[in-house]
Protein backbone atom coordinates (compact mmCIF):
# COMPACT_ATOMS: atom_id res chain seq x y z
CA UNK A 1 0.00 0.00 0.00
CA UNK A 2 3.04 2.27 0.16
CA UNK A 3 3.05 2.62 3.95
CA UNK A 4 5.88 1.85 6.36
CA UNK A 5 6.02 1.50 10.16
CA UNK A 6 9.11 2.88 11.87
CA UNK A 7 10.24 1.91 15.36
CA UNK A 8 9.42 -1.82 15.23
CA UNK A 9 12.77 -2.43 16.93
CA UNK A 10 15.02 -0.35 19.15
CA UNK A 11 18.48 -0.58 20.67
CA UNK A 12 18.80 -0.60 24.44
CA UNK A 13 21.17 1.56 26.43
CA UNK A 14 24.64 0.52 27.61
CA UNK A 15 25.49 -2.20 28.72
CA UNK A 16 22.49 -3.88 27.02
CA UNK A 17 23.01 -2.57 23.48
CA UNK A 18 21.10 -5.44 21.86
CA UNK A 19 18.36 -4.73 19.35
CA UNK A 20 14.95 -5.51 20.83
CA UNK A 21 11.44 -5.81 19.42
CA UNK A 22 9.15 -2.94 20.31
CA UNK A 23 6.03 -4.31 21.99
CA UNK A 24 4.80 -0.82 22.87
CA UNK A 25 7.81 0.10 25.02
CA UNK A 26 8.74 2.93 22.64
CA UNK A 27 6.71 4.98 20.21
CA UNK A 28 6.08 3.68 16.66
CA UNK A 29 5.50 5.88 13.61
CA UNK A 30 3.41 5.23 10.50
CA UNK A 31 4.54 6.91 7.30
CA UNK A 32 1.84 6.82 4.65
CA UNK A 33 2.73 6.88 0.95
CA UNK A 34 6.43 6.47 1.79
CA UNK A 35 7.07 4.49 -1.42
CA UNK A 36 5.26 3.31 -4.51
CA UNK A 37 2.52 0.83 -3.52
CA UNK A 38 2.67 -2.80 -4.62
CA UNK A 39 -1.08 -3.30 -4.09
CA UNK A 40 -4.02 -0.87 -4.05
CA UNK A 41 -5.60 -0.03 -0.67
CA UNK A 42 -9.05 -1.36 -1.68
CA UNK A 43 -7.64 -4.72 -2.79
CA UNK A 44 -5.59 -5.00 0.43
CA UNK A 45 -8.70 -4.38 2.56
CA UNK A 46 -10.70 -7.02 0.62
CA UNK A 47 -7.93 -9.59 1.16
CA UNK A 48 -7.84 -8.81 4.91
CA UNK A 49 -11.63 -9.32 5.10
CA UNK A 50 -11.31 -12.67 3.29
CA UNK A 51 -8.54 -13.80 5.65
CA UNK A 52 -10.79 -13.04 8.63
CA UNK A 53 -13.72 -14.79 6.94
CA UNK A 54 -11.69 -17.97 6.29
CA UNK A 55 -10.05 -18.01 9.73
CA UNK A 56 -10.95 -20.75 12.18
CA UNK A 57 -10.40 -18.36 15.10
CA UNK A 58 -12.77 -15.71 16.41
CA UNK A 59 -12.55 -13.46 19.45
CA UNK A 60 -15.57 -13.56 21.76
CA UNK A 61 -15.59 -11.40 24.90
CA UNK A 62 -11.82 -10.91 24.59
CA UNK A 63 -11.14 -14.66 24.50
CA UNK A 64 -9.93 -16.68 21.52
CA UNK A 65 -12.44 -19.31 20.41
CA UNK A 66 -12.23 -21.83 17.57
CA UNK A 67 -15.16 -21.98 15.15
CA UNK A 68 -14.47 -25.65 14.36
CA UNK A 69 -12.38 -28.27 16.08
CA UNK A 70 -12.32 -30.77 13.21
CA UNK A 71 -8.97 -30.24 11.46
CA UNK A 72 -9.29 -32.60 8.50
CA UNK A 73 -10.15 -31.17 5.09
CA UNK A 74 -12.18 -34.31 4.31
CA UNK A 75 -15.92 -34.17 4.86
CA UNK A 76 -17.43 -36.37 7.52
CA UNK A 77 -19.89 -39.02 6.36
Amino acid sequence: MGNVILGKTYTGTFPNNKQQRNYGDKEKYLLENAHEPIIEHEKFEKVQEEIIHRSNVEIVDGKIKRKRTHYSSKKRT
